[in-house]
């Protein structure tokens, strides 16, 4: 498999690790997929994952959903209801980090940053609401 596939892959179990420890009722689909992944090419797997996002974005669905790239803990992708609060478009968000002085959580940075390497050291997704980066009201 590819580089591409193994990624896309690992992004997916740890979407599928979060989503059933918090949103279990959200793709009710993806269990019965996630046997297809060790056999699946890149752009298939790429394919189900924007399924997913969409899905994640719809207006009623108050989701939050991204994913960083190691080793420079760069946004890799995400749902539309992030790149919101982040205030861009999920093409805008991709390849940032979070250290990016126009992302309305930069003063948090360093606290994200532990995280992120917590996490990466771990091998374990973190649930979201450990992980929330929307704006608050001071």
């Amino acid at each position: 498999m590819t580089d591409a596939a193994h990624q896309t892959r690992a992004i997916l179990a740890a979407y599928q690790q979060v989503m059933t420890a918090s949103w279990p009722d959200l793709h009710p689909e993806m269990a019965g997929r996630a046997a297809g992944w060790p056999s699946a090419t890149a752009d298939a797997l790429k394919d189900e994952l924007r399924g997913y996002l969409r899905i994640a974005s719809k207006p009623d669905c108050g989701v939050r959903v991204f994913w960083k790239l190691a080793p420079d803990y760069k946004f890799g992708g995400c749902n539309e209801h992030f790149a919101r609060d982040a205030g861009m478009t999920t093409t805008d968000l991709v390849g940032r980090d979070d250290f990016d002085r126009s992302l309305p959580w930069v003063f948090q940075a360093a606290k994200y940053r532990a995280d992120d390497e917590a996490i990466v050291g771990s091998g374990h997704a973190k649930l979201p609401d450990r992980c929330d980066r929307r704006p608050r009201d001071v």
